[in-house]
């Protein structure tokens, strides 16, 4: 069985300025795209036209975060639609997601380019301490991302944070990604197979004690070779790919936390 991961490649701000980019294409294990980012040239996204209040299921104070972090409000569907992912309990897969940290933050889902200010999300959810939210997940929702805003997160379109990583298709998988920040908070996973993907199990980790990573050979998939998870390798650039088998439906837990020492 073959186990796929987004490429995903992190650039400082003087790079991004400077040019040419690369991000996640899809968790379908294409290699990410390099493009010409043209809002890079526009770093501080015009949000006039994003709605003067927060959609439902974002507070006013989660707003605040996004708009801080140039960060795109989502549409918070109640319903399946072509992203495959909604708010609600009744698909086939079933995503709980838990703030275990004591302060607010906004949940963001997302599909393909990660740079937020270009790319509107699906989803951003507030959750408060100890609050949790049902993600429905239908069966065919490949390169879904998703994240924790916090006040203190770095972000500037890209959320600089640990990454939960998901697709559902004829290779269901999960797993974390410690990519963009290596000191990211924490994060565990629980698939509906009982595999666990946290900071140091089913986790993709920067090589050479870099802080932050995504280029080619810079990263790998570290402990994840034990019942109910894979590994494989990326057909394009032969880095590692793999997670944890979702099966064919049932519940996903995420817990977003202090990261563990």
């Amino acid at each position: 069985m073959r186990f796929q991961h987004t490429l995903l490649a992190l650039a400082s701000a003087q790079s991004a300025l400077a040019g040419l980019l690369r991000y996640p294409d899809s968790l379908s294990g294409h290699t990410s795209n390099t493009i010409d980012r043209r809002a890079a040239s526009n770093i501080t996204t015009n949000y006039a036209v994003e709605a003067k209040k927060a959609i439902a299921g974002l507070t006013a104070q989660g707003a605040d975060f996004l708009k801080s972090k140039n960060i795109k409000q989502g549409d918070n569907p109640r319903s399946n639609g072509p992203q495959g992912i909604w708010l609600g309990n009744d698909g086939q897969y079933k995503l709980k997601v838990t703030n275990y940290k004591n302060e607010p933050m906004v949940l963001v889902m997302w599909h393909g380019n990660a740079w937020l200010n270009d790319n509107k999300p699906i989803i951003t959810q507030s959750l408060g301490p100890i609050e949790e939210a049902i993600i429905s997940v239908n069966g065919n929702a490949p390169g879904i991302a998703f994240s924790a805003v916090y006040a203190g997160t770095k972000a500037n379109g890209l959320i600089e944070n640990t990454w939960g990583e998901l697709t559902t298709s004829q290779w269901s998988t999960i797993n974390v990604s410690r990519l963009p920040n290596m000191n990211g908070d924490g994060l565990t996973l629980v698939s509906p197979t009982g595999c666990r993907a946290h900071m140091s199990s089913c986790v993709f980790m920067c090589r050479n004690g870099a802080t932050k990573c995504g280029d080619p050979k810079s990263y790998d998939l570290y402990n994840c070779k034990f019942p109910g998870a894979g590994t494989g390798e990326d057909p394009f650039t032969h880095d590692p790919s793999g997670g944890c088998n979702l099966g064919s439906g049932g519940d996903i837990s995420a817990i977003f936390s202090v990261k563990p020492n």
